[in-house]
C-alpha cells in the first residue's frame, strides 16, 4: 500500500505542473513563420547622394558672355550632373537598424511585434537554457497522506519537473508569428548597439501545443493539459486538469544594424490544478501549485 501511495503522490502532483515545463530530450519541430516577414528590418538605406559643391551649375552660365556662341542643349551626361547637384530628398540612414531609419524606442506596439517576429526569422539555431522553479505546492488530501508517510511533496514535484537548470546546445529556435491581438503591451529601449524589446503576451488558459494560441506562436516548449491527461491514463489514473499561464513576458535583444536576434528570454509563470483524481481505490482527491519557467536563447546564428 505504501509503495502504491508513494507512486501516486509522485505521479499526481508532478503531473499537476509538468505541462508547464519546457520539453526535455529534444527540440520542438521548427515552425515556418506565417507572419509578415517580407519587409527586411535592420538593413540600412542606400546612402543618399551628396551634392558635389565643386561643380558649376550650367544654368548659372551667362549666355551673353563674351566669346559665347548659341547655347547648346545639355547632353545626357550634363543632365546627370545637374541631377547630382540637386539636394537629395532621400532620408539618410540613422543607423537604427530599420530600413526606414525609425527610432524603435518610439515605435508603436504593432511595429515592435513585427520587429521581433522578423528578428526571429534571421536566426535558426542557438543554445537553449531552461530554468524551472517550483514556488508552491498545495497537495490537499494528498499532502495530508504524504505528511503521515513523511514524504516531501515539493521534493517529489521538483524532482519530476527537473527543477533547476538544463542546457540544450544547437537547438532550433521557433519563428514567431505573434500579432497585435496576442500582446498586451510592447516597449523598447536602446542598449549600446542593440535594441531591447519587451513584449507582455496575453495570458493563456489551458493552452495546448497543437492549438493556435499566443504561446504556440513563439514557443512550443511547454505541455498542455491534454498531455497530462494522457500521461495519467498511461498510469491507470485520471483527473480533471487545468492550467493558467500568466504573466508571459518576452525580452528580446536585437542588433540595431542587422535586425538579427541576439538573445531572447521567455518567462512563463503558471498555476496548475488537478481535481477529481481517480487512482485505484483512491477517489476524488485534488491538488494545485504554481511555478516559473524561464527559457533563454543565446549564441544565436
Amino acid at each position: 500500500m505504501k509503495k502504491n501511495l508513494t507512486k501516486l503522490l509522485a505521479l499526481m502532483m508532478a503531473l499537476a505542473l509538468v505541462f508547464s515545463l519546457a520539453a526535455c530530450g529534444g527540440d520542438p519541430a521548427e515552425e515556418e513563420s506565417t507572419g509578415p516577414s517580407n519587409a527586411v528590418v535592420g538593413e540600412s538605406d542606400t546612402d543618399a547622394v551628396v551634392p558635389d559643391e565643386s561643380n558649376t551649375d550650367p544654368s548659372n552660365t551667362d549666355p551673353s558672355a563674351e566669346g559665347s556662341s548659341e547655347t547648346a542643349a545639355p547632353d545626357e551626361s550634363e543632365k546627370d550632373t545637374q541631377a547630382a547637384n540637386e539636394p537629395s530628398t532621400a532620408k539618410p540612414s540613422t543607423g537604427s537598424g530599420t530600413s526606414t531609419g525609425t527610432d524603435m524606442t518610439k515605435a508603436d506596439k504593432a511595429t515592435l511585434i513585427k520587429y521581433f517576429n522578423d528578428a526571429t526569422t534571421k536566426v535558426s539555431k542557438g543554445t537553449k537554457t531552461v530554468t524551472t522553479k517550483v514556488n508552491e505546492v498545495d497537495a490537499g488530501s494528498i499532502g495530508s497522506l504524504a505528511g503521515m508517510l513523511g514524504l516531501d511533496i515539493n521534493g517529489l514535484v521538483g524532482g519530476f519537473l527537473g527543477a533547476g537548470t538544463q542546457n540544450y546546445n544547437n537547438s532550433t529556435i521557433q519563428k514567431s508569428t505573434l500579432g497585435s491581438g496576442d500582446v498586451k503591451s510592447a516597449s523598447c529601449t536602446k542598449s549600446g548597439n542593440n535594441y531591447v524589446v519587451t513584449l507582455k503576451v496575453n495570458g493563456c488558459k489551458n493552452p495546448e501545443t497543437t492549438a493556435n494560441n499566443a504561446l504556440t506562436k513563439f514557443t512550443k516548449d511547454f505541455k498542455g493539459p491534454n498531455d497530462v491527461v494522457k500521461a495519467l491514463q498511461n498510469e491507470g489514473a485520471s483527473a480533471t486538469v487545468s492550467a493558467n499561464y500568466d504573466p508571459i513576458t518576452i525580452t528580446a535583444t536585437i542588433d540595431a544594424a542587422s535586425g538579427k536576434l541576439v538573445k531572447a528570454v521567455y518567462a512563463l509563470h503558471y498555476t496548475a490544478q488537478l481535481d477529481n483524481i481517480q487512482y485505484s481505490i483512491i477517489k476524488g482527491l485534488s491538488g494545485n501549485g504554481n511555478a516559473d519557467t524561464t527559457i533563454t536563447w543565446t549564441n544565436l546564428k
